[in-house]
């Protein structure tokens, strides 16, 4: 029914059925429909078809109160949030405390251990000498606890 609407387009029909079409395209498949009796009984099928699923399911439906849905449904997100407080609440419970407790107090200690440590020095060490060659570079460094460094660079060419 795309292009040619002397055929027969399964999709347009079913598009056309549930009020899905354009203004031109449910004009030409109307059109269409008025000489086709193969897409006028394709349609009437459907319809029926469509209407005894939406009674079904009204029918269904209306022994559903849906408040007293929403009142379940907001229930259990409670429990479902009472358990999740609940399961904190077992894991500091002092037998749980009694693993969790020590373990902490060593991190912690481990961590101040390293952050107040002197015994290592971040201050730069300071040039005392070098010499330079034409091949050769020499410097003397010297930390702030007089240890004596010497590196040696040998530019062979």
């Amino acid at each position: 029914m795309k292009g040619d609407y002397d055929k027969c387009d399964q999709t347009m029909l079913s598009r056309y059925i549930d009020d899905e079409l354009g203004s031109d395209d449910h004009h030409r498949v109307s059109e269409h429909i008025k000489n086709c009796p193969a897409c006028r009984m394709t349609i009437r099928e459907n319809r029926l078809i469509k209407e005894t699923f939406k009674n079904k399911i009204d029918k269904e439906l209306s022994g559903v109160s849906f408040d007293d849905l929403h009142k379940k449904v907001i229930t259990r997100i409670r429990e479902k949030e009472k358990n999740r407080l609940s399961d904190l609440h077992n894991w500091i419970t002092p037998k749980k405390l009694f693993f969790s407790l020590p373990i902490a107090a060593v991190l912690i200690l481990i961590i101040s251990i390293s952050f107040f440590n002197t015994n290592y020095t971040t201050d730069p060490s300071a040039i005392v000498n070098s010499i330079n060659t034409k091949n050769s570079s020499v410097m003397i460094l010297e930390t702030q606890e007089s240890h004596m460094t010497v590196i040696w660079f040998n530019e062979a060419s």
